[in-house]
């Protein structure tokens, strides 16, 4: 089915003017997507829970049952998200659905696919993007509800491809967005990031541009003025913050060394901040009440530093420099992080380390054994007790674990990849998107989720 971008908002004007008098309530429809066995395989969901939880933060519970009801009605008087989860004889949680946000009376006559989730092993929806995204391919969500895709080749122009979370299928890229161009060709957008839902922003080289999904508009995007130009992104990573704002990372890159990080928000011009130290290959993760935290990436550099962005204050923690490069930060509780995965200046894999970010002198990180980890360009996702990682392992097979605050678990993939690209979902489950066929190197053409 091929909705473009502002299919979903028309749909539902156009069913919210004809009224609802005659037309019958919608329904939310439970799916396994492409699976039979989300529902049977060991360990075997038992139970099922359901509730709405309105954006007032009013939750009404729907259901406790024995099995899966075949539909929901739609008849909330306030928008919210509907949810479902399933556990086994012991309560332990297994299966998880989550809705988007729902406006139930403009949903009236329409029936809505509910994707059921496992947390243990991967779920592949319907669907799929209809270009060949290959390994490593850019991804981002736009809109709220459209995965935008990118495929890794540089060339004058990138194609782009969507995928719909609210109908699980194939969508157009935004507004005839579906092959950008930079400045100074050939283009390599890494990264690539959607900021206020409506505007991705990409890196190629020296150049910042922005895309307006909602008009087909692009614009290049001068650099902060503390920065020659944008190569000290390119190739980097994005994290999302609290309040909706965009950190680029180019000091986690691993193809060069940089030193500096810049903050997007809405409400000004790109900001630019210096480290202490160049890095190339850090972790970086965004920690409640410190800001920015980066570790490794430098043999010269102290081991970790953070960035509060509010403040723009930079604070450099006594730990001796550390080269290791691509490795993932985890955010354990309120005051320490785990260095996972990633490699030695040795090449050797690194040791997993736990990190105190109240220490105030001679700082020495703690080994954890028990969570070491072989694999590269480690990035986590989630936060808590429910944090997925997803690496490389010595072979390029794409790994994903799950951290449940003492312990790590793989878990199981439906499809073996490598070189997949991961994003974290508004439905509560983190998607693998693109790679090949580690055997054959065909490209993978389904997605993947996993509940968090």
């Amino acid at each position: 089915m091929n909705r473009p971008l502002a299919a979903l908002p028309l749909l539902l004007a156009m069913l919210n003017a004809c009224g609802t008098d005659s037309v019958p309530a919608g329904k939310l429809k439970p799916t396994m997507g492409q699976e039979t066995d989300t529902l049977t395989r060991s360990p075997r969901v038992t139970r099922f829970q359901s509730k709405h939880v309105a954006k007032s933060g009013k939750v009404t519970k729907l259901g406790d049952q024995a099995k899966v009801p075949d539909e929901f009605e739609l008849n909330a008087s306030e928008a919210g998200v509907y949810s479902l989860t399933g556990t086994d004889g012991s309560g332990e949680v297994l299966l998880v659905a989550s809705s988007l946000s729902i406006v139930d009376s403009d949903m009236a006559g329409t029936e809505v696919p509910w994707l059921l989730t496992r947390r243990d092993i991967g779920t592949r929806p319907a669907g799929s993007f209809q270009l060949t995204l290959g390994k490593h391919p850019a991804v981002t969500l736009i809109g709220g509800h459209v995965l935008w895709a990118m495929a890794g080749e540089s060339a004058s122009s990138v194609a782009t491809d969507g995928y719909d979370l609210a109908w699980f299928g194939h969508v157009a890229a935004p507004n005839g967005l579906d092959a950008l161009t930079c400045p100074n060709p050939p283009c390599l957008f890494r990264p690539f990031v959607a900021f206020t839902d409506i505007y991705g922003l990409g890196i190629s080289g020296a150049d910042a541009v922005v895309f307006d999904a909602s008009t087909g508009d692009s614009v290049a995007l001068l650099a902060p003025s503390s920065l020659k130009d944008w190569s000290s992104q390119a190739g980097g990573i994005t994290l999302t913050d609290a309040d909706a704002s965009t950190w680029l990372i180019g000091p986690a890159r691993q193809t060069s060394a940089s030193s500096a990080v810049v903050h997007i928000t809405t409400a000004q011009a790109p900001v630019s901040h210096q480290l202490t130290a160049e890095r190339q290959g850090a972790a970086a993760a965004l920690v409640p009440g410190y800001g920015l935290v980066l570790v490794a990436g430098s043999k010269t550099g102290a081991g970790l530093e953070w960035l509060e962005g509010a403040a723009k204050r930079l604070t450099a923690l006594p730990y001796p420099p550390d080269a290791t490069s691509g490795a993932g930060l985890l955010v354990a509780d309120d005051t320490h992080v785990l260095r996972l995965g990633g490699r030695l200046a040795t090449g050797k894999a690194a040791p997993t380390l736990r990190y105190a970010l109240d220490c105030s002198k001679a700082c020495v990180a703690e080994p954890v054994p028990a969570l070491n980890l072989e694999l590269d360009a480690v990035r986590v996702y989630g936060s808590g007790s429910s944090q997925l990682l997803v690496g490389e392992d010595p072979k390029g097979v794409t790994r994903l674990y799950r951290y449940d605050g003492s312990k790590l678990t793989e878990v199981a993939l439906r499809e073996a990849r490598s070189g997949a690209s991961a994003v974290a979902l508004p439905t509560g489950q983190l998607a693998l998107i693109g790679g090949v066929n580690p055997e054959t190197q065909t490209a993978r053409s389904s997605l993947e989720f996993v509940a968090f």
